[in-house]
């Protein structure tokens, strides 16, 4: 084995063992209160997911909550009415929905430092690409005392879904 693949090897484990750090610790978070609104639409929220565009609230012909973020909520509603019912084949009801929320994060969160990465090694080959990320992968806080200040990814799947995939 060659020294160039040996450090390959070791960027690549790193990067892995901070995504499923980062994994566990999204799992441990709680969910949201606006998730129940959204994913089982509340009054208010029905008039967002029946018009795309919002013409009516651009308009002022009616006002509605968040007219502007129909494809927010439509991924959102979407996604953990499929993810979910999914996972239900593996784990318990309640647990498939954290576990689906936790991979919605994780993924925002790896999407957004491999798209740094990528930026950042300007297409120099796998190893700056890599050594970009795992340089990078640290100062995505998903929790502890710097989430509040420099975390990519919020604590809230609603946050999340609203705020880093259209990031992404």
């Amino acid at each position: 084995m060659r020294k160039k693949d040996g450090l390959r090897i070791i960027l690549v484990f790193l990067l892995l063992a901070d995504t499923a750090y980062t994994f566990r610790q999204h799992q441990m978070e709680p969910l949201d209160g606006d998730m129940p609104s959204i994913v089982r639409p509340a009054p208010h929220y029905e008039p967002v997911l029946s018009a795309p565009f919002g013409w009516a609230a651009a308009t002022g012909e009616a006002t509605y909550a968040s007219p502007n973020r129909f494809f927010v909520h439509w991924a959102m509603y979407h996604y953990f009415r499929w993810a979910p019912a999914t996972l239900n084949r593996f784990v318990d009801k309640v647990n498939s929905i954290t576990l689906s929320s936790a991979i919605a994060k994780s993924a925002a969160h790896l999407f957004l430092l491999l798209l740094l990465a990528g930026f950042a090694s300007r297409g120099k080959g796998l190893p700056s690409f890599l050594l970009a990320a795992v340089l990078m992968a640290p100062l995505f806080q998903s929790a502890g005392y710097y989430n509040p200040v420099m975390g990519i990814i919020e604590p809230s799947p609603t946050y999340t879904f609203f705020y880093a995939w259209p990031s992404v």
